[in-house]
């Protein structure tokens, strides 16, 4: 009889924690994409630019988005525009390293976090990603293969900002410079990269 209690006890903080952790996850990722969310990214960035600046290690963002996803809305509909939004996440996640992170800014925008990563590599990373998306057909489970293209800008730490607001509006600015001028390129506070 004893051991019957001790079990259910047992069974039941098990699936306390099962929740806890479940429950947990949620509140740092997005709730469409398979990203982790902009209230993490928040968190993320301050502990990382506070431990690269007590280390004395680079540290770079993408800040990206897609070029022209409102034409796949508009033709579509807004579910396979949302789709195409997780399709978009999961590419990407696929081709970082474990240490690198994407998050949901908004909408259709993205940032990308590259640990001990100066700006000649975030720049490679960046076209390399860029490039992902462009030779991807989207939403082929639906029978389609739509073409997009993305927009990138870069912001390295400690040259480009040492505050997490510096970092991602010096991203933000270098591309929408990208956006300006040609769509699908990787832009630098410099200009095009």
């Amino acid at each position: 009889r004893m051991l019957e209690v001790v079990l259910r006890s047992c069974q039941e903080r098990a699936r306390l924690l099962q929740q806890s952790a479940f429950l947990q996850q949620q509140t740092i990722m997005d709730d469409l994409t398979t990203a982790f969310n902009r209230r993490h990214l928040d968190n993320y960035l301050e502990e990382e630019l506070e431990r690269d600046r007590r280390y004395g290690r680079t540290f770079s963002i993408l800040f990206f988005d897609l070029d022209r996803l409102k034409d796949v809305n508009d033709r579509y509909g807004h579910l396979a525009g949302s789709r195409v939004l997780r399709e978009v996440a999961t590419l990407i996640q696929g081709k970082l390293r474990k240490s690198d992170r994407i998050f949901r800014y908004g909408g259709d925008e993205f940032v990308v976090t590259l640990p001990e990563t100066g700006a000649d590599g975030a720049l490679r990373v960046a076209h390399r990603l860029r490039r992902a998306v462009r030779s991807h057909r989207f939403l082929g489970a639906e029978g389609l293969a739509v073409t997009l293209t993305a927009s990138f800008g870069i912001a390295t730490f400690p040259q480009d900002g040492s505050s997490q607001e510096e970092m991602i509006r010096v991203a933000d600015q270098a591309m929408y410079r990208v956006k300006d001028k040609t769509r699908d390129g990787v832009g630098t506070r410099e200009g095009p990269g």
